[in-house]
């Protein structure tokens, strides 16, 4: 069995079907890979039935423990920093993503991130960044205003929660509104620090936005829809009508199917899957399902959004055909056309380019 299904076997709760001791050090490339380390080790580490582990290996996994442990305070001391600047200037803010899951919704430091990802207002914005320079915090990247360092942690700043680079078209394509996921916050503590977070709806909604702007390459956003489901139920419903009016459905059902691929048990994916299923699916859609059960093999490891599809431009079309179907784009009605008529060409060149890519390598 590859060996991803083998760490997600392993690390699933509602699993109980434990993974071969003996198999275990092969499980340590593709979870740093998905950024399930810590999991891994804290896992093994708590588990009886991996105790007869070499101790020189438990003292490795130990480490992995507390660099997630020495990051996380230094995230906080950082929270409580630019918090209390915040609260100060009246400025509202709310802590989206990774950090606000790994503290309610997994064991103690078994959840690195990598930055914060910190939420404000557009109007906000730059009283935000003055706001963050005041109390010491410099930009990581000369002339980003998004990114910065404060107490030896990154602060990604954002305005929206629909960031999906550069491309401002496939922006667009989901529509979930910063000022409701703001008005959706509430208070939470940790370690004596006190953040802001959005509920539990707005969260799911976001982390099924941020796996499909990134293609899905990393397991650790199943794992964290997979928790969060687990820990709390989900209220499909809601989730479902909140999917259908940010234009996330589709998305909802490519992040269902991908999670169920890993984790088979979730009765919530099942009944995601069955009741949003879309009438037509786009070619990259297709060709993702279809590719799922070779997806740690051929892909997993990569930046590119599907290593079967050899070029970048795939991803793109993957992106384009998900979330921004042509008739949004090209009909201004809606609010999604373009006055710039020199962009628009451009913009259906590359569709169709990327389309002739994938009938060539459907083919």
């Amino acid at each position: 069995m590859n060996s991803i299904y083998s760490l997600c076997r392993l690390i699933d709760p509602a699993s109980s079907d434990p993974a071969d001791p003996a198999d275990v050090r092969s499980l340590l490339e593709p979870a740093e890979r998905h950024r399930l380390l810590p999991m891994l080790a804290h896992t093994l580490l708590s588990n009886r039935e991996y105790a007869r582990l070499a101790e020189e290996f438990r003292m490795e996994l130990a480490s992995y423990v507390l660099e997630t442990k020495a990051r996380v305070e230094k995230q906080l001391l950082a929270i409580e920093t630019f918090g209390r600047a915040f609260d100060a200037a009246e400025v509202p803010w709310t802590l989206i993503g990774g950090f606000d899951i790994g503290r309610r919704f997994y064991p103690e430091f078994a959840r690195a991130s990598t930055d914060v990802d910190l939420l404000v207002a557009k109007r906000d914005f730059e009283r935000a960044t003055r706001v963050l320079q005041f109390v010491g915090a410099k930009r990581f990247i000369e002339g980003n205003p998004w990114v910065h360092q404060l107490s030896d942690a990154l602060i990604d700043i954002h305005y929206e929660v629909t960031e999906c680079g550069r491309i401002r078209a496939i922006r667009r394509a989901y529509r979930i509104d910063s000022a409701e996921v703001l008005a959706s916050r509430g208070e939470y503590s940790y370690a004596g620090v006190r953040y802001f977070a959005p509920s539990k709806l707005m969260q799911e909604l976001h982390l099924i936005a941020h796996a499909v702007k990134h293609g899905f390459e990393c397991v650790m956003w199943a794992y964290d829809l997979h928790r969060l489901w687990t820990a709390d139920g989900c209220d499909i419903d809601s989730l479902i009508n909140a999917a259908r009016r940010t234009n996330l459905l589709r998305g909802l059902y490519l992040t269902a199917r991908w999670l169920l691929h890993f984790f088979p048990v979730s009765e919530t994916c099942f009944e995601i899957v069955d009741r949003v299923p879309p009438a037509k699916l786009f070619p990259a859609e297709k060709r993702f399902l279809e590719n799922l059960p070779e997806f740690p093999d051929r892909y997993l490891g990569t930046r590119l959004a599907f290593s079967w599809m050899p070029r970048t431009i795939d991803k793109l079309a993957f992106a384009f055909e998900i979330l921004f179907p042509s008739e949004v784009l090209m009909n201004e009605s809606t609010g999604g056309g373009y006055q710039n008529e020199p962009f628009r060409a451009r913009w259906q060149r590359v569709k169709e380019v990327a389309r002739h890519a994938l009938d060539k390598n459907s083919g």
